[in-house]
Parts: structure tokens; sequence; C-alpha cells
């Protein structure tokens, strides 16, 4: 799941939670997720992305790293993605940035 679904998920489903524990874990994850990119993404904005990324030879998992944590800089992205070195030049991760 991306971080935009949980948050949704969370969205829905607090006001059915009654004990206490889960209230507490649904408020931490709340907050968590306010501060992250997952508050203010919206589906058509995970379709854009998927379509952008759509080009570029990545795992499941590197597009909802990517997708979840939204990198500004070469250093961020490449630490997401295996063997960048090897798998894409420079221009092509910049490019990857730019699609952001």
């Amino acid at each position: 799941l991306s971080d935009y679904e949980v948050y949704q998920f969370i969205q829905k489903e607090k006001s059915k939670i009654r004990h206490q524990d889960y209230l507490t874990l649904v408020h931490e994850l709340n907050e968590f997720s306010k501060r992250q990119h997952a508050s203010l993404q919206t589906p058509e904005h995970i379709q854009q992305f998927l379509t952008k990324f759509q080009k570029y030879p990545l795992t499941k998992l590197e597009k909802l790293m990517i997708l979840n944590q939204r990198p500004t800089n070469l250093v961020e992205l490449a630490v997401m993605i295996e063997e960048q070195g090897e798998r894409f030049d420079t221009a092509q991760l910049e490019a990857m940035l730019s699609d952001l």
C-alpha cells in the first residue's frame, strides 16, 4: 500500500475504532501521514506518477518508495533504486526527478 492509501483508510475508519490502544495508534498514524506527502496526494496524482514512470525500468517497490518519499535530489533518489549506478546514468536520474 502507498502512504496515500494508508492515509485514506485511516481517515475513513477512525470514527469506527473504540479501543483506546487502537485509537492511539490511529492518532499517531494520522499525525505521521499529515507530515508526509500522502496527505497532499490524490488518486489523480498517483495515476500521473504511474504514467510518467512507466518508461523507467523500476521495480514496484522502487516506484512505491519514490511515490511515498518524493525525493528532491539525486542522492535521495539514488538510495531508493537498487544498483542505480549500473541501471541508470545521471541524465536518466535527473529526468526522473523532473518527472516528480
